[in-house]
């Protein structure tokens, strides 16, 4: 230590010199720092990996959607519009696609009523539209939002009105739009779930493949009516008995293996159905189920749930059949 005083008399300054170590900090401070820093990184690698492992997951387990999570901000367009008839915001307008729908062919069958015409309505994310044609219209040209799914059902207008409609769903992987009663079932389960305006079941209708429902009723149709013969019980449960309840309820929230359900069904011998004459005409509202009841000798009846009514159009007027008791006419 130095001390010097200072001309002024003031207080005299202390120097102070302290020898430096020269000695380095020990290296391992470093070390450890850098593996405690190694150490997250690797941990955000694996939180990241996990994330991963977890969309594929969810991926896999989706059933019949395309993907799990939209590739495009579906939400941003469900943006809340009071003057929207659905509380939605609308898209654009210019977005939209005009398509030409084949109308089915009535049968040409004295059993059946008179054709008045085809009432047609078309449901999509915006509004449900209504139009009438003629019995001798072939097909119609209707508008649809482009790439968005819409319901597209025409129903044969008799007196009195009974039967279920055909129908087609947008867009579907196919050259040309034909309506066609199994097609019918897809278009209304579609609809249902469009009315309910709620966002979420907008998002699962656009991304749910209609494409695989469709060819699941078709084939239903078709398995049902080929092994009719060698069935347990006669029965022929066809696209006409799905449970539509519990099918919205999967195509909201799908199981990891989707199967479409079905109520089920018998057919009896006309002479075992009590309550109607044995040469009366029973004729189903599912037109494909009538050509296959008179080739078989049978009538087909939905059996569950056990309250259950089928009903059929017999002399221009409509009766009940649970199991193979016929109920009165309904006045």
């Amino acid at each position: 230590m130095d001390t010097t005083k200072s001309k002024s008399g003031a207080r005299p300054q202390t120097k102070c010199v302290h020898k430096l170590k020269t000695a380095a900090r020990p290296s391992y401070s470093l070390s450890k720092a850098a593996a405690v820093k190694s150490d997250v990184r690797l941990e955000r690698i694996k939180l990241n990996y996990a994330r991963v492992l977890a969309s594929l997951f969810c991926l896999a387990l989706s059933g019949f959607f395309i993907s799990c999570s939209p590739p495009e901000s579906f939400q941003e367009r469900l943006n809340s519009a009071p003057d929207s008839p659905s509380g939605l915001q609308p898209l654009s307008l210019d977005k939209t696609e005009r398509i030409t729908v084949k109308i089915p062919d009535w049968p040409d069958d004295s059993d059946y009523p008179s054709l008045l015409g085809w009432e047609v309505i078309i449901t999509d994310l915006q509004e449900q539209k209504r139009q009438q044609l003629s019995q001798n219209e072939k097909e119609i040209s209707v508008t649809v939002q482009k790439d968005y799914p819409a319901s597209i059902l025409i129903y044969p207008v008799t007196e009195p009105m009974f039967f279920s409609p055909a129908g087609i769903i947008y867009p579907l992987l196919q050259e040309e739009y034909e309506a066609t009663w199994p097609g019918g079932i897809c278009a209304t389960a579609l609809k249902d779930l469009l009315l309910t305006k709620d966002d979420d079941i907008y998002a699962a209708v656009k991304y749910f493949n209609w494409q695989k429902l469709y060819e699941s009723l078709l084939s239903k149709d078709q398995s049902s009516f080929e092994k009719y013969d060698s069935l347990s019980g006669k029965k022929c449960t066809t696209s006409y008995n799905v449970d539509f309840t519990t099918l919205h309820e999967r195509i909201i929230t799908p199981p990891s293996r989707f199967t479409v359900p079905y109520f089920d069904t018998k057919s009896y011998e006309r002479s075992k159905i009590s309550g109607i004459d044995t040469d009366a005409v029973l004729l189903s509202e599912y037109i494909p189920l009538n050509e296959f009841d008179k080739e078989k000798g049978c009538i087909t009846v939905q059996i569950t749930p056990k309250d259950h009514k089928a009903a059929f159009l017999s002399e221009g007027k409509i009766i009940y059949l649970q199991k193979n008791k016929a109920y009165p006419l309904k006045e």
